[in-house]
């Protein structure tokens, strides 16, 4: 049986293949635009540019013409893009930044970079792109037999929260879920979990997809505490959830005074900024949603939702000190007659936890939920819940 293919083997094989596509149509684009004298011109350009943008030395072949490689043929599309190929490329839909991407894709690989089956289908994809646009079937069309490899690759291995499209899609994100849950539920460091309970059945095409995971203590999700994982158009949420029919983990919830509630919610906090460490960009989240006591629908009546930040207040990331937000929480959730569901978490958008993209974006996950135990542990009336100073 023939070893399957490395993340990175897959994009430099692609790479390897952009020279071949793009030699023929750089020159003849140059030579349309420049005449006989476009490699003098390309030279003098590349050397007026060589230390402002920290390029190399142009190598030449025995017949003194330019040595393409990759980054000399990305750069100097660059170099010449208002005059000789912005008009040709845009109107492909190739911009500035498909080529920088490109750049940055031939960086990663000369210097040992990460990549995933995710990055490594999304780098292909631009690669794809520009083989296509440039008129290079047989590139475009070997190019793409490389991601429908991967996508095969990727519907059997969780590889992180990211989208082939860079684009959230319902089908696509229903996959991924169930791939993170069923290596989450695996997961020893998250303990008490049931791993053999059946994922929920998802129904809705539209909106965030989302399942859960299930205490064993407390296995029917809907009416106790339990894990929510959720994958929407902006951000990945990990919650710990608390439904609006779980009434006897709601009244432990309500026992607690102002001060005990915020110092469980300080605990969480203090626990979630090792993970805050490792993902800069996750953000912690207080969530509370009361819906109407008699509606069909599934109509939203209050809802708040807190970064927990706001305790303390975090200048990295602007944050202000506004506890009275979490106070706001508190007054909300002892009103006797209020049954909210009661999320605390964690939340990782795309565009600022780029890491949610990896294939150990589940531990992200883990941990955020293991942040919780302080909440988890009132909920549950346990003995070590957090006692209030």
């Amino acid at each position: 049986m023939a070893k399957k293919k490395t993340a990175r083997q897959y994009v430099f094989e692609g790479m390897e293949l952009l020279p071949g596509a793009l030699i023929p149509f750089v020159e003849g684009r140059l030579e349309s635009r420049h005449d006989e004298d476009w490699q003098s011109k390309f030279v003098q350009k590349w050397q007026q540019s060589q230390v402002a943008r920290r390029l190399p030395d142009l190598q030449f072949d025995t017949n003194e013409k330019i040595d393409w490689d990759q980054l000399v043929l990305l750069r100097g599309i660059q170099l010449f893009w208002r005059d000789d190929f912005k008009a040709v490329l845009r109107g492909r839909d190739i911009s500035w930044a498909v080529i920088q991407d490109l750049i940055d894709v031939r960086n990663d690989l000369a210097h040992y970079g990460d990549f995933n089956y995710s990055t490594a289908d999304r780098a292909l994809k631009k690669m794809h792109r520009l083989a296509e646009a440039v008129g290079s079937d047989e590139a475009a069309a070997q190019i793409g037999a490389m991601r429908n490899s991967i996508q095969r690759l990727v519907g059997k291995t969780f590889n992180g929260f990211g989208f082939g499209d860079d684009v959230f899609n319902y089908h696509e994100g229903k996959k991924i879920l169930n791939l993170a849950r069923n290596k989450l539920r695996k997961n020893a460091d998250l303990p008490g979990i049931e791993p053999d309970y059946p994922s929920r059945r998802i129904y809705d095409d539209s909106g965030p997809v989302w399942n859960v995971l299930v205490f064993k203590e407390a296995p029917d999700w809907r009416k106790n505490p339990h894990l929510t994982l959720s994958i929407g158009h902006e951000y990945v949420s990990a919650m710990v959830t608390l439904p609006d029919k779980a009434s006897e983990a709601l009244n432990h919830l309500k026992k607690l005074d102002e001060k005990g509630f915020h110092h469980m919610v300080e605990s969480v906090l203090a626990e979630m900024r090792s993970v805050l460490r490792d993902c800069d960009g996750m953000e912690p989240r207080l969530r509370v949603r009361q819906r109407p006591v008699r509606s069909v629908r599934p109509q939203m009546a209050a809802y708040i939702d807190v970064d927990l930040r706001t305790l303390d207040g975090d200048s990295k990331s602007g944050v202000k000190r506004q506890p009275e937000w979490v106070g706001a929480v508190f007054h909300a959730l002892k009103n006797e007659r209020s049954s909210p569901e009661v999320q605390i978490g964690a939340r990782f958008p795309y565009r600022t936890c780029p890491e949610i993209a990896n294939s150990n974006a589940d531990n992200f996950v883990a941990q955020a939920w293991i942040a919780c135990k302080p909440y988890i542990d009132v909920l549950f009336e346990r003995n070590d819940a957090p006692a209030a100073p």
